[in-house]
């Protein structure tokens, strides 16, 4: 995971393209892959090597522009897509496997042919991990269970019998988020191939908002102030195996564009016991600056898309202040991922659980979990 998915969801946010309504569908997909591991650092132990292939089936949904927010992102399509990736170096790495949710973007439509960006956060499993006996090249993932993350870029074309193929650029990423070291992450760009096995018409939802577009705007546009806490834990030392929690806590300032999009700013406090443990053994410092190594303060600036009570959105942020121990860039990325209990266009508290993943450009940290209200 990097700022590349800061970049791309803000391009996207900018303009987001005004396209023919669509009858709502379920379409199934086989998919082939083909890549190679990009080696992101040199610390990367692998043989990076060679070809990565790859077999997948994916399943969408074609909204009809019923909600709100569909209407507003162009009427996207919502599924799930599941991969089984060979590895070049199946000695140290063996295989992938990979299943996430994800949402497919519309950027252009033009009679039978249509370009898409799909992103999808999701689980993973390597079957071949680091073991400091039996595998101790692979510090790419030291566990079997990852994140699997997604980002595909493709042109569809329509043929005939009401079946398309497909063809694009994807990125694939399998990380762990230092739950367990070592954990440099895969990183896969390649290329994917895909046809349609099966299509089928969906009816469409019952419910219509029928308010003017103008009402619409006015009702959505929106300021909110919000604050949330997250915990999570993190392993510093593949020897010791100890993992150590963290806590953050945030507060900030949200703007509703409309239903499909906020923007977010603000401000949050990090303290982080994996490093107050670290230099506690160490005995480099008093106890009362030892205990202050673990704190980090920052401000950030984030973006969210709305799929009607879940949002997904990517957040910069940089550190300020002094406390700035065992960090290896001065800014951080992250991706949220957030379900709210309440619509916002009730005049009451919005509560909300939050999944996040933390990193510095490419290097995962951490995964959390949060609870925050937007009032």
């Amino acid at each position: 995971m990097s700022v590349r998915y800061y970049i791309l969801l803000l391009a996207y946010a900018w303009r987001i393209p005004a396209l023919p309504a669509q009858a709502p569908s379920w379409t199934w997909t086989a998919l082939l892959h083909g890549g190679a591991i990009y080696k992101h650092t040199p610390a990367l132990t692998i043989d990076s090597r060679g070809l990565v292939t790859g077999i997948g089936l994916s399943a969408e949904y074609q909204t009809d522009g019923s909600r709100a927010w569909a209407r507003r992102l162009g009427q996207p399509k919502i599924g799930v897509e599941t991969g089984w990736f060979r590895f070049a170096d199946t000695r140290h790495l063996g295989y992938g496997i990979g299943l996430t949710p994800k949402v497919v973007l519309p950027i252009l439509r033009r009679g039978g042919t249509g370009i898409w960006g799909s992103f999808g956060l999701g689980i993973g499993l390597v079957t071949r991990p680091y073991d400091p006996i039996s595998n101790p090249k692979n510090n790419a993932n030291g566990t079997h269970f990852n994140n699997f993350s997604t980002f595909r870029l493709r042109v569809d074309h329509a043929g005939g019998a009401g079946r398309s193929w497909s063809v694009g650029i994807s990125f694939s990423h399998f990380s762990n988020g230092r739950s367990g070291l070592p954990n440099y992450g895969l990183n896969i760009p390649g290329l994917t191939l895909g046809w349609d096995i099966a299509r089928r018409p969906a009816r469409a939802l019952a419910h219509r908002n029928e308010l003017p577009v103008d009402t619409l705007v006015k009702r959505e546009r929106r300021w909110h102030l919000w604050a949330e806490f997250s915990a999570g834990r993190e392993e510093i030392a593949a020897a010791s195996g100890l993992k150590y929690p963290l806590i953050n806590a945030a507060v900030g300032l949200s703007y509703r564009h409309n239903a499909a999009q906020m923007s977010l700013a603000g401000a949050e406090y990090e303290y982080n016991y994996a490093v107050y443990n670290f230099y506690k053994f160490l005995e480099q410092y008093p106890p009362d600056k030892t205990r202050e190594t673990g704190r980090r303060y920052a401000l950030f600036v984030a973006h969210e898309l709305m799929f009607g009570p879940v949002s997904f959105g990517a957040q910069l942020g940089f550190y300020v202040g002094p406390y700035r121990t065992l960090l290896p860039l001065v800014f951080y990325n992250k991706l949220n991922l957030r379900y709210y209990f309440s619509p916002f266009e009730k005049e009451r508290p919005s509560f909300f659980v939050a999944l996040h993943m933390k990193a510095h450009g490419s290097n995962a940290e951490y995964f959390s979990l949060g609870l925050g209200v937007s009032l």
